[in-house]
């Protein structure tokens, strides 16, 4: 993740049916790039899922869990 400014953020993973069932508050110095461990997303069944980056716009993008 990459943030102009320093600041808190937030990731979500929802399944297909629009149930949350992730979510991990974050923080991110300015400028830089930060690696998130997204922490038990491994016990998540296979499929398709929604992250949904939350930061001053929102960002969603469609993830497919294939192990």
């Amino acid at each position: 993740v990459y943030s102009q400014e320093a600041g808190n953020h937030r990731i979500e993973l929802f399944d297909m049916v629009g149930k949350k069932v992730y979510s991990k508050d974050f923080f991110v110095r300015a400028q830089t790039f930060e690696i998130i461990n997204l922490d038990n997303a491994g016990i998540l069944a296979k499929g398709d899922y929604i992250l949904r980056y939350d930061d001053a716009r929102e960002l969603t993008h469609r993830l497919m869990k294939v192990k």
